[in-house]
């Protein structure tokens, strides 16, 4: 939409702002917003987030995607769900599932439907840190995976298994920030891409480890080496992420050229079984690549 721009006593210049978004933020005279330059454009935020505040789910029949249609619902930025459902022993399910939904609570239940609601309220300073810790949970996984592997301990392999937990609620809990408040007037989507891809990654991470505990987990010396790799453009894409500069980007990129080659190059001549765990590296250099990709349109000095 265009506004047309109102000059005040010669020195002021005034924009009005769109009615449906001073109400959907619930905007009223008096209240102070915050006003941000950014190159062409000028982003206004009230810092109020939006108000989605009640959702009726009916999950009747909605089996298998009842949870994840919860999960989206949350990430929305709903402060309160009711939720009914065709089947008691699903019922008994939300408890596990809430509890990996920041600030979500079930405060109502009966046999067919429960109400679940947000009792600790978000900010929107909260995303930019929940997103570095995302950051740092993965990176975690990925050295620790290293380590069990090259002391061949299956049981701390195991142990890394319940870390997708914690990387899952985070993912959510980011997700909800950005639908809710945005941030620092970039495109959500652009960080929604991200958040996601790092969600996916935990999953490449399970499905690595689980490949890995069915084998002797005396891995060649190019495989692991290979896994190393990828941990380090991860570290080189999370630091790109928060210093988007051409140095940075190309650095990482020449990186992922290097480990998609080599991948390539030992998919010819391995067994089966090596065959699983390389393609599941290959899986996962390129999600995290993708992390990357989304971002080069905002690189600084470009």
């Amino acid at each position: 939409m265009k506004r047309s721009i109102i000059e005040m006593g010669g020195k002021t210049y005034v924009v009005s702002l769109p009615a449906p978004w001073i109400k959907k933020y619930g905007v009223k005279k008096g209240d102070e917003v915050e006003v941000i330059e950014e190159g062409e454009k000028v982003v206004v935020s009230c810092g109020k987030g939006t108000k989605l505040i009640r959702k009726k789910i009916d999950a009747s029949n909605l089996s298998p995607l009842v949870f994840r249609t919860l999960i989206r619902v949350y990430e929305e930025g709903y402060d309160e769900i009711e939720i009914r459902l065709d089947s008691p022993a699903l019922i008994s399910k939300l408890e596990s599932v809430s509890e990996a939904l920041i600030g979500l609570e079930i405060v109502k239940q009966d046999k067919n439907s429960c109400i679940l609601k947000i009792i600790s309220e978000t900010s929107k300073d909260d995303f930019e840190g929940v997103f570095r810790r995302l950051f740092y949970l993965i990176e975690a996984l990925g050295k620790e995976t290293i380590d069990a592997i090259k002391s061949h301990d299956k049981a701390a392999l195991q142990q890394l298994l319940s870390k997708e937990h914690n990387i899952n609620k985070f993912s959510y809990y980011a997700l909800r920030l950005l639908n809710k408040y945005g941030y620092k007037g970039y495109k959500p989507s652009v960080f929604s891409y991200i958040v996601e891809q790092l969600e996916r990654i935990g999953d490449v991470y399970v499905e690595l480890i689980g490949l890995l505990l069915k084998t002797d987990m005396k891995l060649k010396k190019e495989i692991v080496d290979l896994l190393e790799k990828i941990v380090a453009l991860f570290q080189k894409c999370h630091s790109a992420t928060f210093e988007l500069t051409k140095t940075n980007v190309v650095d990482a990129s020449l990186l992922h050229e290097t480990i998609k080659k080599k991948i390539n190059d030992s998919l010819k001549t391995k067994s089966v079984e090596e065959m699983r765990i390389l393609l599941c590296l290959r899986e996962l250099r390129y999600e995290t690549i993708s992390i990357l990709g989304a971002q080069l349109a905002n690189i600084k000095d470009i």
